[in-house]
């Protein structure tokens, strides 16, 4: 009878470690540490056209947000291909960010111009703690820049799978590689501004006597003259002799024709002044 209890007790014991161990499982199996959800955007500048810099270099924010203290950082970026990285200083950090020493660039003209990496490294006072603008892209407009164009800049899957690695010290490690940077956001350079329209020119309306072609504000038969001897000139192949004021003047019958009609009513224009009655065209 002993036995046979010691038997049970131990069984008993058995089915307890058993389903504690199950359980210690089960905890473990959802004990997995989630992804970190970090947020980086890349700004969208709007600059009028006649804001342009005369060096023409845009700075465009980039913004870090849910990102744990961390010692370094690589990020890279690609840009629109009519953009110029500003080879000098193609990064700057964002005046109040602190911590971070001299930033680093990397390039690989032979693969891809317009990728460059950024490298981020902490000062010697620990980590970077920042939310919000943490650098600054720069670039450099074209020439040719015209209102409503847009010029994009987004994160590059450069080396290997990531766009960007980062070191959080080992206790974020497993939490970093997996899922960090997932929800990116690609921005750039919109150029604004009032499209200019073209000035209507001045519309110069011609004031003449009808009849009067030697301009000298009366019409009588030397006006009928000149328009015979324009006429003949014209006819024999001549260039016309007459400005677009005497064309109008000496075209008296309207039918845009210098000719022996215009100079005929011209002389009946006149006879009819000459003998007091009131002149007509008809």
């Amino acid at each position: 009878m002993q036995f046979f209890k010691k038997t049970i007790s131990l069984a008993a014991a058995l089915i307890i470690f058993s389903m504690s161990f199950l359980n210690l499982s089960q905890v473990n199996a959802l004990d997995v540490p989630l992804p970190l959800d970090i947020h980086m955007t890349i700004d969208t500048v709007e600059i009028d056209i006649k804001d342009i810099p005369e060096n023409r270099i845009v700075p465009v924010d980039v913004y870090l947000e849910n990102c744990p203290g961390f010692l370094s950082m690589w990020t890279f970026f690609e840009k629109d291909s009519r953009l110029t990285f500003v080879s000098a200083r193609p990064f700057t950090v964002v005046e109040g960010v602190g911590n971070v020493s001299s930033l680093n660039f990397l390039s690989n003209q032979d693969i891809n111009t317009n990728i460059i990496g950024c490298g981020i490294p902490s000062g010697f006072y620990g980590k970077i703690e920042h939310t919000g603008a943490l650098i600054k892209i720069n670039v450099v407009l074209p020439e040719d820049a015209q209102i409503g164009e847009f010029y994009s800049i987004s994160f590059s899957r450069y080396f290997g799978e990531n766009s960007m690695s980062i070191d959080f010290t080992n206790e974020l490690e497993d939490r970093c590689y997996e899922s960090s940077f997932t929800q990116l956001n690609a921005g750039g350079i919109l150029i604004t501004g009032e499209i200019p329209t073209e000035p209507t020119p001045p519309t110069t309306e011609l004031t003449y006597l009808l009849g009067d072609v030697n301009e000298d504000d009366s019409v009588d038969s030397s006006d009928a003259s000149l328009v015979l001897a324009e006429y003949a000139l014209i006819q024999t192949g001549g260039k016309p002799t007459f400005t677009e004021k005497q064309r109008l003047a000496a075209d008296v019958n309207k039918d845009n024709a210098i000719d022996a009609a215009d100079a005929s009513k011209i002389l009946a224009y006149y006879a009819m002044v000459s003998t007091g009655k009131k002149p007509t065209w008809d």
